[in-house]
């Protein structure tokens, strides 16, 4: 699904009571030559970090419904993330080059109130507190990027 979006963020090195998350990190990997390298570059990402997979409360992936683009998050899904719980954000915004602008937007949501908004879910069963959360994504294979975020 095709979409258009842009997003605009006030980011500071400053703690105060306003903040609603915090950005840890984030890092981008150019066309990478094979799963193995993906699979690193998120496994990598981890490390530098100091968290384990465990950790994470939540994966938001980037997912479009394109058969083209769903393999590379089948295979993670089977590897790094295999277990965690995931979401995928890109049937609310759709497919473009910087809508991962939204996944932070979404991210930022979900941290400040350290659970899933009511409607993203089914139902309404019991949540664990959402302290951690990773976004991977990536734009046609060439453009992938990770955001680890943390609740203040």
């Amino acid at each position: 699904m095709a979409g258009e979006g842009a997003a605009f963020f006030v980011l500071s090195n400053q703690e105060s009571g306003k903040n609603k998350a915090e950005l840890r990190d984030m890092h981008t990997l150019y066309n990478p030559s094979n799963f193995k390298e993906t699979e690193s570059f998120v496994s990598t990402f981890l490390e530098k970090n100091s968290i384990s997979r465990n950790e994470i409360d939540l994966v938001v992936m980037g997912n479009n419904g394109d058969r083209r683009d769903q393999a590379i998050y089948d295979e993670l899904n089977k590897s790094v993330f295999n277990g965690l719980l995931q979401l995928a954000y890109k049937q609310y915004c759709g497919e473009y080059p910087t809508s991962t602008s939204f996944a932070v937007w979404l991210a930022t949501h979900i941290l400040e109130n350290k659970t899933l908004p009511s409607w993203l879910l089914k139902d309404d069963g019991e949540q664990k507190p959402i302290k951690n959360l990773l976004i991977y994504n990536h734009y046609q294979n060439k453009y992938h990027s990770l955001f680890l975020m943390k609740a203040c």
